[in-house]
């Protein structure tokens, strides 16, 4: 209850936050603007986009603003804010540059604690970062006419996998995942025990590669297929607890019966 309280108290100070940061700026009257929130901006061919955060114009010219849900760096540190966040902003000035035929004289990281970093426009470098976007996305498109299946596209990692809505059914992160706390908490294997708990709700055992796991607190409601007689199930984002091999069903726990 304590975690699912944090976060929602996390949620509502971050719409807060957000709320008092645009109060005071003045949204776009038309799609030609170069100032205001949620500026949208993308290549003459529209093969790639984006979405600003916000844009602020003075007579220096324009800044653009990204407003990040976490800390802006790995270490704390201004002088090193995640690879990420950089190649982010710096695709946005790319992209600026590209619809409306000037870059922007400064790039800001906003942080969830009001934090900022400022990086400097080098137009060489983001317009190479475009380039190879649209080289990537041309390079896809070549594959997938070539017949591959998706998964052959995977690449999977810890950081690529987390917030991945297909890895339940990507062969290719199965494979690739270990049991080392840094992927995402999930569970596939076969169904070897299952019980309904006094409280109704159910306890399973799942024979998985690297061995025997249980999970307590699966709501029926969310995973009806526990019901059934199945085989097998995959569990994604589930909470580990102590001692090893057991775990419970969280806020965003899925499920899925294994055929």
């Amino acid at each position: 209850f304590r975690r699912v309280l944090f976060r929602s108290v996390k949620r509502l100070l971050a719409f807060k936050m957000i709320c008092s940061l645009f109060s005071d700026i003045p949204h776009r009257k038309n799609s030609g603007s170069k100032s205001g929130a949620e500026d949208w901006v993308q290549t003459p061919d529209g093969k790639v986009t984006g979405r600003i955060d916000l844009l602020k114009e003075s007579d220096a010219g324009v800044e653009i603003v990204d407003y990040k849900t976490g800390p802006l760096s790995y270490d704390a540190s201004p002088d090193n804010p995640k690879e990420e966040y950089l190649m982010q902003v710096k695709m946005y000035a790319a992209l600026y540059h590209a619809m409306h035929g000037e870059w922007p004289v400064k790039l800001t990281l906003v942080g969830i604690n009001q934090e900022s970093i400022t990086i400097e426009v080098e137009p060489e470098g983001c317009a190479k970062l475009l380039q190879e976007a649209e080289k990537a996305l041309d390079d896809i498109n070549e594959l997938i006419e070539t017949g591959l299946k998706p998964e052959d596209f995977a690449q999977p990692s810890p950081e690529a996998c987390k917030y991945c809505l297909f890895r339940p059914a990507c062969s290719k992160y199965w494979e690739s995942r270990q049991e080392d706390g840094n992927w995402p908490t999930d569970a596939r294997g076969r169904i070897t025990n299952k019980t309904v708990l006094a409280n109704g709700l159910f306890r399973v055992v799942i024979a998985t590669d690297a061995g025997e796991i249980a999970i307590r607190g699966l709501s029926p409601e969310r995973h009806p297929f526990l019901k059934d007689e199945i085989e097998g199930a995959v569990f994604c984002n589930l909470w580990n607890e102590k001692p090893e091999g057991f775990f419970v069903e969280k806020m965003f726990t899925t499920g899925y019966a294994l055929e």
